[in-house]
């Protein structure tokens, strides 16, 4: 996400001799929390929408569990002369961590193959709530997953945050 800030009802001379020197830092400051919070508020979101225990991420046997999703995202902040600022998710990082990323996100349904057109295995209370293919052969057909929409709940509360920054003056 990109942005640009736009000031209505000021001319471009009385922005700019607003902006002194002095508060240039903290402005800086001030955008570069919101990626902090930002970056907090979407761990809060995952964490209080997952639909099983944290737990249950931890099993390293489980080839389909690396790592809980909320604790596959960063944040990097960059400040680099007049540019600043800061990005949450390394894709690389995620698709190698938790590769179900989007999935969570958007929802649907989960894919079957040819070989597997259905899933037979069973979810395991002493693997944490994993599905375990095998014995006792309980066919698992796929059912639609609704979305957390985690990505666009961030990208709200960024927006929301940015609206915000400057509304009482620089």
């Amino acid at each position: 996400m990109n942005v640009t800030f736009k000031v209505i009802g000021k001319t471009i001379e009385e922005v700019e001799k607003e902006i002194t020197e002095e508060k240039i830092p903290a402005i800086i400051d001030r955008v570069m929390n919101v990626g902090s919070s930002s970056f907090n508020d979407l761990k809060n979101f995952i964490s209080s929408n997952r639909k099983r225990e944290k737990s249950s991420h931890t099993d390293t046997n489980a080839k389909a569990s690396k790592k809980a999703l909320e604790d596959s995202f960063t944040i990097t902040e960059w400040k680099d002369g007049e540019n600043f600022g800061w990005g949450i998710g390394e894709i690389a990082k995620l698709k190698k961590e938790s590769p179900h990323y989007l999935f969570i996100n958007y929802g649907g349904t989960p894919p079957s193959t040819k070989d597997y057109p259905k899933l037979y295995g069973h979810f395991s209370k002493a693997e944490g709530g994993l599905f375990k293919k095998g014995k006792p052969y309980y066919p698992i057909y796929p059912t639609r997953y609704n979305g957390m929409n985690y990505i666009e709940n961030t990208n709200e509360s960024i927006r929301n945050q940015l609206d915000n920054l400057f509304k009482g003056g620089i």
